[in-house]
């Protein structure tokens, strides 16, 4: 293959986006059921420094970081981003994307997208806020987010048990950041 154009990868996603849907109309969807995504990146190592795209991440290791997401109750790859480098570009716009496609290819539940604290910006929660799509973004602890998580009463934390019997206890709180103008 001589050239790989980006129309060519929006072909691609357009193939993905329908054997989903199809898949999804003959049974293997959530229907109403409440959606899940798991968002996640992960690190393909190359060798040689002439690799398009290839970038040094937290791993210290040469490589490639595509961006995937994944259903949460069946692991089902529903979209994957090959970026460049392994910051957060290129979060947002498969964010949009992903949050767009799932209602199309047929799922009618409410979505809730799961995340560590690598992709957390308040861009991401605006896109998904836009789309109404429900969030779990985990934040890096500050004084701030400390102090957020110790005012939380007691009696507003629940018990929850993940399938494979670990639990933890969660509870909701509202965290913002006040931006100061020069």
């Amino acid at each position: 293959m001589r050239s790989f154009t980006f129309g060519r990868v929006r072909q691609l996603d357009a193939v993905i986006a329908a054997a989903i849907g199809r898949a999804w109309s003959i049974g293997a969807g959530p229907k109403v059921a409440p959606v899940t995504i798991d968002l996640d990146s992960t690190s393909v190592e190359v060798y040689g420094e002439h690799n398009q795209g290839a970038a040094y991440g937290y791993t210290k290791v040469l490589g490639y970081h595509p961006i995937l997401t994944t259903r949460g109750d069946t692991d089902e790859l529903l979209h994957a981003r090959l970026r460049k480098g392994s910051s957060q570009r290129g979060t947002k716009r498969s964010c949009e994307e992903l949050v767009a496609r799932v209602p199309r290819c047929g799922a009618c539940g409410p979505l809730t997208l799961r995340a560590d604290a690598g992709f957390f910006s308040w861009d991401l929660v605006g896109i998904l806020t836009r789309f109404r799509c429900r969030f779990s973004i985990t934040v890096a602890p500050n004084t701030q987010v400390r102090g957020a998580i110790a005012s939380i009463e007691e009696d507003r934390w629940r018990n929850i048990v993940y399938p494979d019997g670990a639990s933890a206890q969660v509870a909701e709180t509202t965290y913002a950041t006040v931006v100061r103008q020069p």
